[in-house]
């Protein structure tokens, strides 16, 4: 005679075992996706840095105490405010990355995402290391020098600030484009 009890006591168990090994799976995505951020921000940051150093020996550059492209270059003071901007804006980002790689099955597009949050926060703290070592960023990249079609003079930048520009383009094309939430 089969008991009513024990066969529920199976589904139950079986889905328990169930619940762990999805949590189990959530929980090695959520280690996964930490560390290979953790490991590209590491990495184009040191790749910033490196390429600032050899423009730095070679004095091929123009120090900018301003922001990306040279914005707000000449506003005296200006650096404690970038410096400040940038440590609230690096915890804001840890703080919604946090919240994504946390909330992962109910986020939309989540790698899209995280992807904008690696670049701005590469490209911050690439920016932040440079304005502690030499109490301003590095700019060196001259799209005028490398391309000849451009009439105009483009702003000096350096891969810090194209990393913030293109973790901004991907926000906004999020944001307004993949982002059903709304």
């Amino acid at each position: 005679m089969i008991n009513i009890d024990d066969t529920n006591n199976k589904n139950n168990n079986i889905s328990s075992i169930n619940d762990n090994n999805y949590n189990n799976n959530d929980s090695k995505k959520i280690f996964l996706t930490t560390t290979i951020t953790i490991l590209t921000i590491t990495i184009l940051t040191l790749i910033d840095y490196i390429t600032k150093k050899i423009y730095h020996e070679k004095e091929e550059f123009v120090f900018n105490k301003g922001i990306s492209f040279g914005l707000l270059n000449n506003i005296k003071g200006i650096e404690a405010l970038i410096f400040t901007i940038a440590i609230i804006a690096i915890i804001i980002l840890t703080f919604y990355f946090l919240k994504i790689i946390y909330n992962i099955q109910e986020v939309q597009k989540p790698y899209y995402q995280i992807t904008a949050i690696t670049l701005l926060l590469s490209g911050i703290i690439g920016n932040l290391i440079s304005r502690i070592k030499y109490g301003a960023v590095i700019d060196f990249i001259n799209l005028k020098q490398k391309i000849i079609i451009l009439p105009f003079n483009f702003p000096l930048f350096n891969l810090a600030d194209f990393y913030i520009t293109l973790g901004v383009i991907l926000f906004i094309i999020y944001f307004l484009f993949l982002d059903k939430s709304y």
